[in-house]
This record gives structure tokens, sequence and C-alpha cells, in this order.
């Protein structure tokens, strides 16, 4: 599992499967029918599906990191 994380986000473990069931809206912006979201534990520790673009905003870091961290999850359950 990726250590990715800043400002209190950081990436939530994902479960077999739970990749290709995965949430298609944002719960930061609102955005639905979205390709990929990541699954993140908020501040507050609360469980939450974001868009890649807003899970780079609310961890501090650029979408591209976001991507291969959320794909080196993926790859990390099917193994």
């Amino acid at each position: 599992m990726t250590t990715l994380s800043g400002n209190g986000y950081r990436f939530a473990e994902l479960a077999r499967g739970e990749s290709l069931q995965s949430p298609d809206a944002c719960a930061c912006c609102g955005r639905e029918y979205l390709k990929r979201t990541v699954k993140l534990v908020a501040p507050s520790g609360a469980v939450v599906w974001f868009g890649t673009g807003c899970a780079a905003r609310a961890m501090g870091c650029k979408p591209l990191a976001v991507r291969k961290a959320r794909q080196a999850a993926i790859d990390a359950v099917a193994d």
C-alpha cells in the first residue's frame, strides 16, 4: 500500500473487488460518471471517494502521483 498522504487525507486500503465496484461520483465536488475515483480516509476518519483531481488537491500533490498510487493499490489487491 502506498504512503502518499497530505493535509490529513491518506489512501484507504482497498478490499478485493472494490476497485471494480468503486463509486463513479466525487464526494468532494459532486461530479458524477467519473472514470477513476480514489478511496481516502479524511482527517475526521471517515472514508470518502474522491475523483483523482480532487484527491490530488486534498492531499497537496499532483494528479499523476494520485493516479500512480491508485494503480499501485489496485495492483496490490490483484496479487
